[in-house]
């Protein structure tokens, strides 16, 4: 039996993150990295007093307050706001573009100078292929060979025509005096350095150093039931399906002995000919522990070629190796888990390394637990329900902890089932309605659960795919849904992500518990209540949900009666506030924004009547989420991408999307975007009120034509609808920044 429950390749922040999670859930980790020291590239040293950062600058960034605060855990953070100055042709600009750098490349002094200069500047390309054509298309060609080209061409070692846009798109253009480099509420350094943050992310954690995953592989992956992998995604699949593009540095340090060598935290130089890209002064991070000190250490980047014997430091995310990577994505192992830059092959800042290695460990201890419970309680399927086929069918599950074979009528128990309460008004008891589910002990084990008739359970912690012909086994505080056990423990339901049993409908007596001597406690059977859901409290200023209605039962919304606002577009109902019937739920949304601008919740939640169709309803998460902007999809789509509804003529492909975000007074050059289908998400007033009222009466105005031309074409009500859902986040952010459930 493996000693540890997960082998973590890598002691940087993923691996770290990960490792402190699964070992304070009772799980067994064993960290391992082939360098002497823990950190990955945020290792930090103190020389003489200054914290040098050995593998170039971190600031620590974000917008997430829950990201802050889990961090925060772990270090006292100096506040800092991170500025940057550009040397270019031997002269300082400041950095990123702002009004500042515009006055000093064109004697530009007002914010409608500057636009005026750079729309004259702006090369008209309408679909940029490329980093260099979306410069050129923003900020003209003097801008782009001051800062861009010479740069860029250095960093990445190939010519700008050759790099996609999403590249450049992470500096702002600023019509501002605002100069800090990035626009997040949080910013900061840890006092003592990165470091230190991973001696307590690690601490009773067994960690080895100079430890080659790849010198000893066979060995290492023995040791664990699971591998969680942080190194590059394309070695450990030998390179068999082609190399990954990546690039790396070369870092010349100096201790100089004077007290200050160049103002600053940061100075990227910009010129071609000068082989850095940028030098950091260390000191100026914390300015007020080193102030005063007569020496200073200063870092200058030069960006290599990558070899097999440097190390990897960027990904190059160009359609050739996003093809590599899709086919190296679908050989994954069922026990290898990919996190971190190099194995998720993404340009991370460490926020996103934070936040993507904590959905991983939530993923996991649902996992992890079910995988504990299904060895401790073992089910099998009677022959005598599926018949021998179905049963054969059915046996790949044994993964889920399933445990498949014939039927034994002396091993069988009865199993109960849910028992809906039959509402007074004589309805539909499984249309959709808000219930707590009781254990037979008088646990409560999920608020907010939503029985509906398309076959789910709904709750605000997970989502349970069942029938309504489920069955729940009769021990306490665990139920039994589409296959697989969902236990209560320490306040929440969990489980494992195990593909459901083929066979969807279930009967009475189907599902069995196997007696076991040692665990058969000789308890009668027990019975998993649903009991009514009180109405939960929730103040209307601060948490709105704003529902766009046609026919669907809206019952859901009874437990948050408050704070619902209901839109409905069926004629023949009126009960709630009356809509003409058209701009499907987009028009709703707007109208609601149009209508109450000046009155808006701190945060709306905009979903469509029967919101079960697409996806679980989480509200009390939506209503506790701090980010601006809050939808539980993360589906990334690319701008080249054609979709197709069936419909002659409502074809959209890129030419169509960027045309309608230009009707958004968008930018249409994004790469990639965030579809929250089904359009369900919740986003704060703050946010909308970035743009005046006037922008959402032009979008409602929009919503009610019947037809609009984009890129020559002509697209009906109904299909401008699903344009909308694919750019809802775009409406609101220029750029995709919001959080996912």
């Amino acid at each position: 039996m493996p000693r540890f429950d997960y082998l973590i390749v890598g002691a940087g922040l993923f691996g770290a993150v990960f490792a402190r999670e699964m070992t304070d859930a009772g799980f067994r980790c064993l960290v391992i990295d082939k360098r002497n020291h823990i950190a990955g590239n945020c290792f930090t040293q103190s020389v003489g007093g200054i914290d040098v950062h050995r593998y170039g600058p971190h600031i620590f960034h974000t917008n997430s307050r829950r990201i802050w605060d889990y961090v925060g855990q772990f270090a006292q953070f100096h506040p800092y706001r991170h500025k940057v100055k550009a040397c270019c042709r031997g002269r300082l600009y400041s950095l990123p573009v702002n009004l500042t750098t515009l006055h000093q490349v064109w004697g530009v002094t007002t914010p409608e100078q500057a636009r005026a200069k750079l729309d004259s500047m702006r090369e008209p390309i309408a679909n940029p292929a490329n980093l260099e054509e979306w410069a050129l298309s923003q900020v003209g060609r003097d801008i782009y060979e001051l800062f861009f080209r010479g740069y860029t061409q250095k960093q990445w070692g190939k010519h700008p025509r050759e790099l996609p846009a999403s590249i450049l798109k992470r500096l702002p253009i600023r019509l501002n005096f605002n100069d800090d480099y990035f626009d997040d509420n949080y910013q900061g350094i840890p006092t003592g350095g990165y470091t230190a943050i991973f001696e307590k992310l690690l601490a009773g954690v067994e960690v080895r150093l100079d430890t080659d995953f790849f010198a000893d592989r066979t060995a290492l992956e023995r040791l664990a039931t699971k591998i969680v992998y942080t190194g590059m995604i394309d070695r450990f699949f030998g390179c068999s399906r082609g190399e990954l593009d990546w690039r790396t540095l070369r870092f010349e340090t100096q201790d100089l002995p004077i007290e200050d060598f160049q103002g600053g935290a940061i100075v990227n130089h910009c010129d071609a000919d000068v082989p850095f890209t940028r030098v950091a002064e260390f000191k100026h991070f914390m300015p007020q522990a080193s102030r005063g000190r007569p020496h200073t250490i200063i870092t200058r980047e030069f960006p290599v070629p990558w070899s097999a014997t440097s190390e990897p430091y960027y990904p190059i995310n160009s359609s050739a190796n996003e093809v590599i990577l899709a086919e190296y994505r679908r050989m994954a192992p069922a026990n290898v888990l990919f996190g971190g830059r190099l194995g998720d092959y993404r340009y991370y800042d460490m926020h996103q390394v934070i936040g993507s290695a904590l959905a991983m460990t939530e993923r996991e201890r649902t996992a992890m637990a079910h995988h504990r419970s299904a060895r401790r309680r073992s089910y099998m399927i009677g022959e005598a329900e599926l018949g021998p086929a179905q049963a054969a069918q059915v046996g790949g599950c044994n993964r889920a902890g399933m445990n498949v074979e014939k039927g034994d009528s002396a091993m069988s128990q009865a199993v109960t089932h849910v028992e809906l309460p039959k509402p007074a008004d004589g309805s539909d008891p499984w249309a959709p309605r808000n219930y707590r589910l009781v254990s037979p002990v008088g646990r409560e084990l999920a608020r907010n659960v939503v029985f509906h008739p398309n076959g789910g359970i709904y709750t605000d912690l997970h989502t349970l795919r069942v029938r309504r012909w489920s069955r729940l086994p009769n021990f306490p505080d665990a139920v039994l849904c589409g296959g697989t056990v969902w236990n209560w423990s320490a306040g929440q339901m969990t489980t494992g992500n195990f593909q459901a049993l083929p066979n969807q409908r279930w009967r009475p007596g189907m599902l069995r518990r196997r007696c076991n001597a040692s665990e058969d406690s000789g308890a009668g059977p027990g019975r998993v209540s649903l009991q009514p859901q009180p109405p939960v409290p929730m103040d209307r200023s601060k948490f709105e949900i704003a529902i766009a209605k046609y026919k669907e039962d809206v019952a859901w919304a009874d437990c948050f009666p408050d704070n619902a606002t209901i839109y409905c577009k069926d004629p023949g109902d009126r009960r709630f506030i009356s809509l003409p019937n058209i701009g499907r739920e987009y028009g709703t949304y707007l109208y609601h924004i149009m209508h109450r601008y000046d009155s808006l919740a701190e945060k709306t939640f905009f979903v469509q009547g029967d919101p079960f169709f697409h996806r679980p309803l989480p509200i009390c998460r939506y209503a506790a989420v701090e980010e601006d902007f809050t939808t539980d999809f993360n589906y990334h789509q690319t701008m080249e991408q054609v979709v197709n509804w069936g419909w002659p003529d409502q074809t959209v492909d890129g030419s169509v999307k960027a045309e309608f975000l230009r009707r958004l007074g968008r930018n249409p050059d994004i790469s990639n975007y965030r579809f929250t289908w089904g359009a369900q998400f919740a986003v704060s007033r703050r946010l909308i009120h970035r743009q005046p009222k006037s922008y959402y009466q032009e979008l409602y105005d929009l919503s009610q034509l019947v037809e609009v031309q984009l890129a020559g074409r002509r697209f009906d009500n109904l299909h401008i609808g699903f344009l909308f859902e694919f750019f809802w986040e775009n409406i609101f952010c220029e750029t995709q920044s919001g959080a996912k459930l």
